[in-house]
């Protein structure tokens, strides 16, 4: 036999319970874990930052001037012109690298 005071408790939570749960969607405060959404992604790129807020002094600028530039330049435009030679294959991992003749 069904007790009548219990199912009608019963009901009486469940409908409480899920009227809490409708009215705690549309509550203007954010949770604990809406509020901490993204720190961990946050936290990441910051340990990744190269010199977050300033520059130590062990590392000096870099600082260029424009002849040693250029001469950069020349250089990685000669590689094209002249690569260098293939290696000989049989030496890999003996000894000095050896580079194979040119041919004439």
């Amino acid at each position: 036999m069904i007790n009548s005071h219990a199912c009608g408790r019963l009901v009486m939570t469940w409908g409480l319970v899920c009227t809490m749960t409708l009215l705690a969607g549309c509550a203007d405060t954010p949770t604990v874990v809406d509020r901490q959404f993204g720190a961990s992604l946050r936290q990441i790129q910051t340990a990744q930052s190269v010199h977050l807020h300033h520059t130590p002094t062990a590392y000096p600028p870099m600082v260029s001037d424009g002849t040693s530039g250029k001469a950069a330049i020349d250089r990685f435009h000669k590689s094209y012109e002249t690569p260098m030679p293939p290696g000989n294959i049989f030496n890999i991992g003996v000894g000095t690298p050896m580079t194979a003749q040119p041919a004439r």
